[in-house]
């Protein structure tokens, strides 16, 4: 009988001190997918398409609250010599904490203290998390610690899925086609009007759980994953984001996902399939924010990011720009200066003011939701003028 979860050590044998990489995969009734999960996972290659070293990587596998043959699965994996190692621990959860956040939570606060004791003073240890429906590509490893080299201290993976898997109608299938490209073209946008370094384009938008890596010290540095029942992956984002963490959303980082309707959280891939199948089924429209509303938030955070890198300047407090700034955003110049100032990061002084606009003023009039058609077609004609060096 599985014993309950406790703080014990998960997985007692130690990495090997050439791990770099540690892959966690939270797994719950996941039998009948494990087997083509880990083959992926397991068979890396490098640059020169050979295998990678496995002694380089090591795969986690968390069983919680199965009532399958879930941990059977993987450790049928863990026997196979000359193979990265596969650790396997099976545990029973409370039923209030019997959910993915805390599980991933669980298992990247593992990958943690393992990567910290086998590479001793190193601080280049990667925790790379991924699903139990997910396969993620060849090289998958190794494009994702070329960003971390190229100065990324976390990754999100493009999150595929293959046309003939979504289920549910054509016209379904037009949703989330709709939906992604809608989400594209706002990352290019973002890019050219807000461009970070470390993010360029091309980019995408996706940094969820079943393809997510992170630096051992950024890790360390944000307080973890929070442990929530759904849309963890998500919050941590939002974390990492608070920190000022050098996310890539990179599209040499690929993986394949289930398209199953039938999910383990209330608040996922599933749920959002399910929910472009009714909007399909009742020909309803699919609204999301306009273009207009994108343009002007990006111009505002490149604005208010000139404003932070200049906070040192003695005349700052004294700067009408500001108070200009604040009063067409409709807030106190007063707030808004004490913010520059104060805030410890850009991210935190960024999500104040996307708050205080949002819920104190009128933006959201200013702004109403638009059918994603609408906005698609506005933002490529929007994106066509930037690209031919049109000034809007």
């Amino acid at each position: 009988m599985t014993k309950p979860f406790s703080a014990r050590t998960l997985f007692p044998v130690a990495p090997f001190s050439q791990c770099r990489t540690s892959i966690i995969i939270p797994a719950r009734d996941e039998a009948g997918n494990l087997d083509d999960t880990l083959r992926a996972a397991i068979n890396q290659i490098d640059l020169n398409k050979r295998c990678l070293d496995p002694r380089t990587f090591e795969i986690l596998v968390l069983a919680n609250n199965c009532t399958d043959e879930s941990a059977a699965v993987a450790r049928r994996w863990s026997l196979r010599e000359n193979l990265p190692p596969v650790h396997v621990a099976e545990i029973n959860l409370p039923e209030s904490e019997a959910h993915v956040g805390r599980a991933r939570r669980i298992l990247m606060d593992e990958a943690l203290r393992r990567l910290r004791r086998g590479r001793r003073a190193e601080n280049d240890g990667v925790i790379a998390s991924t699903d139990a429906d997910t396969r993620v590509a060849p090289d998958w490893t190794v494009a994702t610690l070329y960003e971390i080299d190229s100065g990324a201290e976390a990754v999100g993976g493009r999150i595929l899925i293959k046309k003939d898997r979504i289920g549910g109608t054509s016209a379904a299938r037009r949703y989330y086609l709709r939906d992604t490209a809608f989400y594209l073209l706002i990352a290019e946008l973002e890019h050219l009007l807000d461009p970070q370094p470390h993010d360029p384009f091309p980019r995408h938008h996706h940094h969820f759980g079943a393809s997510f890596a992170v630096t051992a010290e950024t890790y360390e540095r944000s307080g973890g994953l929070p442990p929530l029942p759904q849309l963890e992956d998500v919050a941590f984002f939002d974390l990492l984001e608070q920190i000022d963490a050098r996310f890539r959303h990179s599209p040499l980082v690929r993986v394949e996902t289930s398209a199953r309707h039938i999910g383990r959280v209330a608040v996922g891939l599933s749920q959002q399939l399910n929910k472009w199948a009714r909007l399909a089924e009742n020909d309803a429209l699919h609204k999301v924010a306009g273009a207009g509303e994108m343009v002007a938030w990006f111009n505002v955070r490149r604005r208010l990011r000139i404003f932070r890198e200049n906070a040192h300047l003695k005349n700052l407090r004294e700067t009408s720009e500001i108070e200009n700034f604040a009063r067409s955003l409709k807030i106190s110049p007063f707030l808004l200066r004490r913010e520059i100032l104060e805030s410890k990061t850009f991210g935190v002084l960024a999500r104040f003011l996307w708050l205080e606009i949002k819920e104190k003023t009128d933006w959201n009039r200013r702004f109403p939701v638009a059918d994603i058609r609408k906005s698609i077609a506005d933002l490529r004609f929007i994106l066509e003028k930037f690209r031919k060096r049109i000034e809007i």
